[in-house]
């Protein structure tokens, strides 16, 4: 009797064809050569115009309430450690007891000349009026405008000359009752105005600026953690209120630190910028466009509302930009480097790797991503033992 033969179900083939399926998936996706993209040598790079707050490290230096100023430095003059900056005088200063003594002084310089005009003529007394003069002439010339020189500084020169005349003739004329009794009256005088002076000297080296916005309390280094985007936006628009200044004190002037200040910008949460910290890029200012500076990334805060602030830390001489609060200006930077699809990124515990085959396996790979657009990134291996190179086959 012959045996009844058995027929396969067509469950049988189903499942058959699955798990052929499923081998040829992987010999495609993890061992196959052309089902996996490779890594490549190639730059990506962003450019981005921004509205920039700068934040200076700097020393506000406060008096207390005065009744006259004699600055003794010129805006933006670099100093050392030491000079003086400003002259103060107090309240309670009278203005008329510096009047007195000008013209006391005056007296004394006539009633000297008058005793030395029996003498045969003295030629370096000669020098030093003709260097007063030339002094005062500058100082008259500057004011008007007629000579573009350092104001400042031909006044310094012009009391230098007329100080050493005032010790050449002190020293020359002998004295008698009459100059005695005026040079008391003269020591007098410039110790009632000394009681009034405060003397303000600059306590580290840096570049002075006696104009203030307002803004100082609000962005300075220490409350760059507390800046947002909504902060940012006011000031860009002329809305950001300023803080009330103690009115115990007046800002006197501020000593910066020209190589040290901060760059801050704010952006939106679907206009944020792929850079992170300590990453170095490029900026520059608007009017400034030809000479860019670069800065590294501090900080990057992301606010609640998913926007974000970034903090640029500049080194370079801050020069132009001593006075000025905000400003336009372009983010650019090119990233160069091993070039990836940014699907074949992935993260583990928030740890950024990518998948490769060596040869007949799957190596996982941690990464750091330099720059990332929607497409592709740049990144490196944060694995000494295993750097990347063009030509790595990446598995899926």
């Amino acid at each position: 009797m012959a045996k009844k033969r058995r027929r396969i179900k067509a469950r049988f083939f189903i499942l058959l064809l699955v798990i052929i399926a499923a081998a040829a998936a992987v010999y495609i996706f993890l061992i196959s050569p052309g089902g996996a993209s490779e890594l490549e040598n190639g730059t990506l790079g962003f450019q981005k115009d921004i509205n920039v707050a700068l934040v200076r490290d700097e020393q506000i230096i406060n008096a207390e309430n005065y009744s006259k100023l004699n600055f003794l430095v010129n805006e933006g003059e670099r100093v050392d450690a030491g000079r003086k900056v400003v002259e103060v005088y107090v309240w309670g200063f009278n203005e008329s007891v510096l009047q007195e003594l000008l013209a006391l002084q005056q007296e004394i310089k006539e009633y000297q000349e008058e005793t030395l005009r029996d003498v045969t003529s003295n030629q370096e007394l000669n020098s030093l009026n003709s260097a007063v003069i030339t002094a005062a002439q500058q100082a008259r010339d500057a004011v008007r405008g007629a000579d573009a020189v350092d104001l400042l500084a031909i006044e310094r020169t012009l009391k230098d000359s007329m100080e050493r005349r005032r010790q050449f003739l002190k020293d020359t004329v002998n004295t008698d009752p009459t100059l005695n009794e005026r040079y008391a009256e003269e020591t007098a005088k410039i110790e009632q105005l000394e009681s009034f002076k405060r003397d303000y000297l600059a306590e580290d080296s840096g570049m002075v600026s006696f104009y203030f916005d307002g803004y100082e309390s609000l962005f300075s280094p220490n409350e760059l953690p507390n800046l947002s985007v909504d902060s940012l936006t006011r000031l860009f628009r002329g809305t950001l209120q300023k803080p009330v200044a103690p009115r115990a004190e007046t800002p006197l002037y501020r000593l910066v630190d020209s190589l040290h200040w901060y760059c801050v910008f704010g952006t939106s949460k679907n206009d944020r910028v792929s850079i992170s910290e300590g990453m170095t890029v490029s900026i520059a200012f608007e009017g400034y466009n030809d000479k860019p500076y670069q800065g590294t990334v501090a900080s990057v805060a992301v606010n609640a509302d998913g926007g974000a602030v970034y903090v640029l830390e500049m080194s370079e001489d801050l020069g132009p930009f001593l006075a000025v609060r905000h400003v336009k200006a372009t983010l650019k930077q090119d990233f160069t480097g091993i070039k990836a699809p940014a699907s074949a990124i992935l993260t583990q515990n928030g740890a950024p790797y990518i998948r490769v085959r060596e040869n007949n396996s799957v190596v996982e790979i941690p990464v750091r991503v330099l720059y990332q657009d929607q497409q592709e990134a740049i990144i490196e291996s944060t694995d000494a033992s295993r750097p990347l190179s063009a030509g790595m086959r990446l598995a899926r």
